[in-house]
């Protein structure tokens, strides 16, 4: 089995990696230009990917409008794979809407793209933006294990188990409270990261970032969020703001959470799948149109993950047995502001661009001599499991292991 990354839905500005064309694809595609490089972990942004291989380099593709490929600022974008100049190699990547956050083999983050509301964390007199990677010095002598990246803020969980967070600090999505009886720092960014200290105790296991809230979950696998609750997105049964950390009811024994743009999902240690927030085009997965809202985590029918990802309006999961989900929003021309964009969706993978109620698997791939290949043959060969999955603002990208089998053109 060999390891591939493979892109689908919007195209524009090249961010499926798929060479000069730019064109959507409502199927997975397999990203040729990264053959032979044993994908390891994928990120999407607003409209860029970044992808590392299993050698530790790190490749990104896609809008290049502030910088967030890590390349120089020459191309507006670009659309095939590039490999972005680091001193070490790369264990861990994540892409906010224009910035991008990597984390180095030794515990160093390193930050690019955009820092107009201080999302790469280099202090009060950086530029506005960065398109070579920069060492994040305030993290400097702490060992990260993992970052997470919002639209315009970002996170940072150590091997100690702190939570840090800087960028935009709007509708207390940093998680820092409010210093006064008026509220003046409710609002406030943060140039550096700065450790949450009402988590103080609590060691924290991994770290979510949305478009204007985050969670977290902490060892015991209890879940948290924070920020803005206006569409029910923090799943407190409430949609006032939150402004520090606050335990969800329940999210116990979690394994995994997700913060899309006003939605959260969950996974629960058992797989069981739980879904909050506004439901836009269906992007709970909760099989009715006629749900606007959920107000507090719901778990999704007969949905078992090993791992989950939102987008701004679209989710998808990755099954113990290798199969790919995918439901919401199908297509990418409801949004138009965003970005100039151009082409149709396609972002679930289901070969169109349907929105999707409930959770529907994901059939086909097609590879790099455009054969259509099933997950498993007529005959029971499996040609193809999905590893892990991100979704952007309208296009998605995940990492599959393909059969030598799959080689071979399908009788």
């Amino acid at each position: 089995m060999r390891r591939v990354l493979a892109c689908w839905g919007n195209g524009d500005f090249g961010r499926l990696g798929h060479g000069q064309a730019c064109l959507s694809e409502e199927v997975p595609k397999l990203c040729a230009k990264l053959n032979g490089l044993n994908a390891e972990q994928v990120a999407c942004g607003g409209a860029h990917t970044a992808v590392v291989a299993g050698d530790g380099r790190l490749f990104t593709f896609g809008l290049n409008s502030h910088g967030q490929l890590g390349h120089s600022q020459d191309s507006e974008f670009i659309s095939e794979p590039s490999a972005v100049e680091l001193p070490e190699p790369v264990q861990a990547v994540a892409a906010g809407h224009h910035h991008t956050l990597c984390l180095g083999h030794n515990g160093q983050v390193w930050v690019f793209g955009n820092n107009a509301q201080w999302q790469l964390g280099l202090g009060r007199k950086a530029s506005t933006h960065t398109s070579q990677p920069k060492p994040l010095q305030a993290l400097s002598g702490v060992k990260i294990k993992s970052v997470a990246a919002g639209a315009e803020h970002s996170l940072a969980v150590s091997e100690d188990g702190e939570l840090f967070s800087w960028g935009c600090g709007g509708q207390g999505r940093l998680g820092h409270g409010a210093a006064t009886g008026m509220g003046w720092l409710q609002q406030q960014n943060e140039a550096q990261p700065r450790v949450i200290n009402s988590l103080e105790g609590t060691p924290i296991a991994s770290a979510a970032a949305g478009h204007m809230h985050s969670g977290c979950v902490d060892q015991s696998g209890q879940g948290y969020s924070w920020g803005c609750g206006r569409f029910w997105q923090l799943g407190t049964g409430s949609d006032r703001d939150v402004y520090n950390p606050a335990p969800v009811e329940g999210l116990h024994a979690l394994n995994g959470l997700s913060c899309g743009g006003l939605h959260g999902l969950a996974q629960e240690q058992t797989g069981q799948l739980l879904a909050w927030g506004a439901n836009q085009n269906g992007v709970l997965g909760l099989g009715s149109e006629l749900i606007q809202s959920q107000r507090s985590p719901m778990p999704l029918q007969k949905i078992f993950a090993s791992q989950v990802a939102s987008g701004w309006k679209h989710c998808a999961a990755v099954t113990g047995t290798g199969k790919l989900i995918a439901w919401g929003w199908g297509g990418s021309m409801g949004h138009p502001s965003l970005d100039n964009l151009q082409s149709s969706g396609g972002q679930l993978g289901l070969g169109g661009d349907t929105d999707r109620w409930e959770p529907a698997f994901v059939e086909w791939i097609e590879d790099s001599t455009a054969d259509m290949l099933t997950q498993v043959t007529a005959d029971g060969h499996e040609q193809w499991r999905a590893l892990q999955v991100a979704c952007g603002f309208n296009h998605t990208a995940a990492i599959f292991e393909v059969s030598e089998y799959a080689e071979k053109p399908i009788a």
